[in-house]
């Protein structure tokens, strides 16, 4: 079965990442089952990116992306150089451009760039520009974070017992994305992908934090909700996706509501004590899910089966098939 997999997905070997879109449901089942096997056994995979260089160019704040990449590279055997910490470590602060500055990196020869930006749709600009280099979307203004996506997808699966000969099985279940609908790009790459696999998706946010038209286009059929309401849908939920609400992202009006707590939610012990559903969260988190949840057994954000775990484990499935021409299982 898996042969059969492999021969039917896109070829990964020297491809960017840039959208969810790229992907079909072979190749996530790809995906999945690489990130499976290499957390069984990551030391069979030591060695396969050995002698090869990533370059990291984040002009956007991080963590989790930021470090989980480094690890991922790492472990396979390659290198990192971490090209840009913020636009004030390089000469963007001095007024150079984007295309200029990937340009300049280019020329000096990397095996990959992993980047995080502002501008939305910049890593498939540059994949067409620079084709010759992989690029690893790792979050684009509003837009798409793919590899959250991927790691969320594979946390999900883990967490219902779902392998990659079972997929099927996730069109039982039933998300509901909670806070910052119409900023959260994870949001945007994840029901991208769920969509491929049936799974029902409700949104919860106030009125001005659900996004207008933009799920139209990516899913026929949703429900919409006051936050309000999610204490009472709760109980009919699989998985509860909270998300943090984005000031950064945020006009004067809205702005000053936040400030004044109008968008305050928390997810707590007492909604999830109504629902069999597990609870995740891309972070960094603020306020929207109480901390004595942290050690509940389906918090799905921490600890071996949670997304930050499976971070490391996904991204190293995704450089090994993206990386190695002659890459197999």
């Amino acid at each position: 079965m898996l042969d059969q997999i492999i021969q039917d997905i896109p070829h990964f070997y020297g491809s960017s990442v840039y959208s969810i879109e790229q992907f079909s449901q072979k190749s996530i089942q790809a995906v999945l089952h690489l990130t499976t096997l290499i957390k069984n056994h990551p030391a069979h995979y030591k060695n396969t990116l050995q002698g090869k260089i990533l370059f990291i160019d984040f002009e956007n704040e991080s963590t989790r992306t930021m470090v989980s990449t480094q690890m991922a590279w790492l472990k396979l055997g390659g290198q990192v150089v971490i090209t840009d910490c913020g636009v004030g470590g390089t000469s963007k602060i001095k007024g150079e451009g984007t295309i200029d500055h990937f340009r300049t990196l280019t020329n000096y020869y990397p095996d990959a760039i992993a980047l995080r930006c502002s501008e939305e749709f910049l890593p498939f600009k540059l994949s067409n520009l620079f084709p010759q280099i992989p690029f690893y979307n790792c979050g684009d203004g509003n837009n798409e974070h793919p590899t959250q996506a991927l790691l969320d997808f594979v946390t999900i699966c883990e967490n219902f017992g779902i392998n990659y000969l079972h997929l099927d099985k996730l069109a039982k279940l039933k998300i509901g994305f909670v806070g910052d609908i119409k900023h959260g790009r994870t949001i945007h790459s994840l029901t991208k992908l769920l969509r491929l696999f049936g799974v029902n998706v409700c949104f919860f946010a106030k009125d001005q934090l659900h996004s207008e038209n933009d799920y139209d286009e990516i899913i026929t059929n949703y429900e919409r909700y006051d936050i309000s309401e999610l204490e009472e849908k709760a109980k009919d939920l699989d998985i509860i996706y909270a998300t943090r609400i984005q000031k950064e992202r945020f006009g004067k009006e809205d702005l000053e509501l936040y400030n004044k707590g109008y968008f305050n939610y928390v997810i707590d012990k007492n909604i999830l004590s109504k629902t069999d559903a597990i609870l995740m969260h891309p972070f960094p988190r603020v306020f929207e899910i109480a901390k004595e949840l942290d050690n509940h057994p389906r918090a799905a954000y921490f600890g071996p089966s949670g997304q930050t775990t499976n971070g490391l484990f996904l991204r190293m499935a995704l450089f090994a098939l993206t990386m190695e021409e002659n890459f197999t299982f």
